[in-house]
């Protein structure tokens, strides 16, 4: 899979004489794109990114200094640099990790060395640039560390395609983790635009950036992969790193655009085994933000989680799953849900649901894992009547911890949990009091456990799964050497939940689908619904659904009672401007009138509009793509929005905002927009076929829901007058006739 993504094949035509060592800077790239690096004795460090087809340019600040790649070394009784994860009593998860770097030798593509490079073609066209660094010493050992830095021309389009192999040959030193990239300043602060992979709708897009971010793939920090630094008024560089296995990853970004994406080894430390993760760094020109998801998907669907295609060619889902049109949480006994449930179907009418059901059992949340039953009486009755319905119910369980004051904790939970370096397990705070040991999802202990779980929720009709945290957490570095995988980083933690998910999925074929915790990307194939709530801020980008829409559904826009109508529209507007299943409000949706917050009657009826619309725009949700975000020309004014999630958090929106959505056969698209004004606004906005990928130009518009209707300019850009209502939304269909 690795190969067909970025192919480093050696089968050559025409090789250049290897030039020992260069005189001069090198150029690499294509009509597109350019790369500059320093020569031999500057050590080949990066100088320059460029892209030529749209403007855009990035030079390193600090030329003399200019680097590549860094490596970690370390000899054995190194401090373990082991991650705790914990909640804090507000909800937020909290990574800690001690002395990281305690016993390591860190070594940069400018440490001396026998340089020297390569050119040549491949049969295949693609041109290459090898980048070698030899016989680099440490600490005494000549001969030490071998690196190769190779980089050749993508099969279309201005992408260039890089991979750093790294050789250690010492017999002291393991390998403890690679960079690639690891560059110095290439901008000035506040002088760029910055999309990164980042939080709870897989990016978030910050002008004139001038913050540092340190993220891990894959996890809720970062979703997916690929990032892009953009010119203000130009275009710009994107970046992606395509791994199958999706091994741990983290990616530091600095304010002067300084980067590093780092991978602990495989088999870490372990002298004359340890292994470099082997991933594939994409760059490429872009237009603009809008474009990132468009090349982040033309190589993801070479990944195995895309392998069984779009959820519409998906036969292992229950029938009506991809009509789901709200989500409830719920939590108490099955009287207490049966009774929200059924106030909820009076407050929504026909909409199709799915209930999220926690504390179905008898044990209180967070203990007992991974041993659920017996379930509360009532239990199977109430499941079997919600879904005669048509409407689905998906009880919670843990797909991370085991509860060490279980009996089967000290015959299995101890063999199954993840293991430091020194062998101890890291237990993590859940809550005030709950400790609780994180598992290795390669544990057959763990497999068979959730299996059997899983079987008997069928059993009692449930037509959905969620378990929790596997789309939030990062990979864990385990080292029980008993598990039987490579110790450390690698790709077993996602193959391990790929496997044990899998197997679920193949039992129970078309009977029930599974959802979990956030939307770390290697589980789509398997996970197909993601809870994403986490907090949102104005500086959010919907780069998941841009890209996995057709694949996945990400539901759960989260507001919370406090939140104005207004700062309540401007999250749920989302569900229909950004393609998210709307709901998993539990203090919304199915409460009693005397527990109803203020405003109750004015948020239901705001969601059962946006409900409304999405099934008149279902086709493009479900099989289009979200393509780009409407201009707007005339007069719009920002009004404040504070969001209660999390921490709180405020900004200033436009009142109206827009998003394009082509449908699936290229021929037309379907205009968004929302307004957050108490009163009918009238937006001026400008309509530009050519930035929609749209294989037919579109000749004519109409309102869907209205009157407005006309011609398109055949040669451009389009302006049109569309009145927007307050509080709510218009659409227009733009087609060929």
């Amino acid at each position: 899979m690795k190969k067909i993504i970025c192919s480093l094949a050696m089968a050559v035509l025409n090789m250049t004489v290897v030039v020992r060592p260069a005189a001069a800077e090198l150029q690499f790239g294509n009509p597109e794109l350019l790369l500059r690096f320093q020569d031999a004795a500057g050590g080949f460090g990066l100088l320059e990114m460029t892209n030529k087809r749209d403007g855009g340019s990035f030079v390193s600040q600090n030329p003399a200094h200019a680097a590549l790649w860094l490596v970690r070394l370390s000899r054995a009784g190194r401090v373990d640099d082991q991650t705790a994860s914990f909640y804090t009593d507000t909800g937020v998860l909290v990574t800690e990790r001690v002395n990281p770097l305690a016993g390591m030798v860190s070594i940069d593509s400018n440490a001396p060395a026998r340089r020297s490079f390569r050119r040549y073609h491949r049969e295949d066209g693609a041109a290459v640039l090898e980048l070698i660094w030899d016989d680099i010493a440490v600490d005494g050992e000549k001969s030490a560390l071998k690196a190769v830095a190779s980089f050749e021309t993508g099969p279309a389009g201005g992408s260039v395609l890089g991979r750093l192999r790294v050789e250690v040959k010492s017999r002291k030193y393991a390998l403890e983790s690679s960079a690639f990239p690891h560059i110095g300043p290439m901008s000035e602060a506040g002088t760029y635009h910055l999309l990164l992979p980042r939080l709870t709708y897989g990016g978030q897009f910050f002008r004139n950036n001038k913050q540092d971010f340190s993220l891990l793939y894959p996890s809720i920090i970062a979703q997916e992969s690929c990032m892009a630094m953009l010119r203000p008024d130009a275009g710009g560089i994107y970046w992606a790193f395509h791994d199958a296995g999706a091994a741990a990853k983290g990616i530091t970004v600095g304010a002067a655009l300084s980067a590093t994406v780092e991978a602990a080894a495989a088999n870490s430390g372990v002298t004359g085994r340890s292994r470099a993760i082997d991933y594939c760094w994409e760059i490429s020109p872009i237009r603009d933000e809008w474009g990132a998801a468009e090349l982040y998907l033309n190589r993801a669907q070479h990944q195995p989680w895309l392998q069984k295609g779009p959820l519409r060619d998906r036969t292992d889902l229950p029938e009506h799953y991809r009509d789901i049109e709200l989500w409830v949480n719920i939590s108490g006994s099955p009287a207490e849900m049966k009774a929200a449930y059924d106030r909820v179907r009076e407050e929504v009418g026909d909409a199709r649901v799915a209930v999220h059901w926690y504390n179905w059992n008898i044990y209180p949340f967070d203990t007992n894992y991974p041993e659920y039953f017996p379930a509360l009486e009532g239990s199977e009755k109430v499941i079997r009547e919600i879904t005669a319905n048509g409407d689905f119910v998906v009880p919670y369980i843990n797909g991370h911890c085991w509860d060490p004051q279980l009996p089967s904790y000290r015959t299995e939970g101890i063999r199954a949990a993840v293991k430091k370096r020194s062998g101890e397990i890291a237990l993590e705070k859940y809550g005030p009091v709950n400790l609780l040991a994180p598992v290795c999802p390669t544990s057959p202990e763990f497999q068979r456990r959730i299996q059997e779980t899983c079987r008997k929720l069928v059993a009692m009709g449930v037509n959905g799964i969620y378990l929790d945290q596997i789309g939030q957490l990062s990979p864990m570095s385990c080292f029980d050497a008993t598990h039987g995988h490579e110790l450390g980083n690698g790709d077993y933690w996602t193959g391990g939940y790929r496997s044990m998910l899998g197997k679920i999925m193949e039992e129970h074929a078309g009977k029930i689908f599974l959802a979990t915790e956030n939307a770390a990307e290697p589980y789509i194939d398997t996970i197909s619904s993601f809870l994403v709530w986490t907090e949102i801020t104005g500086d959010d980008f919907p780069l998941l659904p841009q890209i996995y829409n057709r694949y996945a559904f990400y539901y759960g826009a989260l507001s919370f009672p406090e939140d104005s109508m207004q700062s309540f529209a401007a999250a749920q507007k989302r569900c229909l401007l950004w393609g998210y299943q709307p709901g998993w409000m539990g203090w919304l949706h199915g409460q009693a009138p005397d527990k109803r917050s203020p405003g109750h009657a004015e948020k239901i009826a705001y969601l059962n509009q946006v409900i409304a619309l999405r099934r008149e725009i279902k086709a493009c949700l479900l099989d289009g793509a979200l393509v780009h975000d409407v201009k707007i020309l005339s007069e719009n004014p920002a009004v404040r929005i504070k969001w209660f999630r999390m921490n709180g958090e405020e900004h200033d929106e436009p009142v109206l905002s827009g998003a394009v959505w082509r449908n699936e056969k290229r021929d037309g698209a379907v205009v968004v927009l929302a307004n957050l004004d108490t009163r009918e606004r009238i937006g001026s906005i400008e309509i530009d076929p050519q930035l929609y990928g749209l294989k037919v130009m579109p000749s004519v518009y109409r309102q869907l829901r209205g009157n407005l209707h006309g011609a398109l300019n055949k040669n451009g850009k389009s302006v049109i007058e569309v009145p927007v209502p307050a509080l709510g939304f218009a659409l227009l269909e733009l087609s060929a006739k």
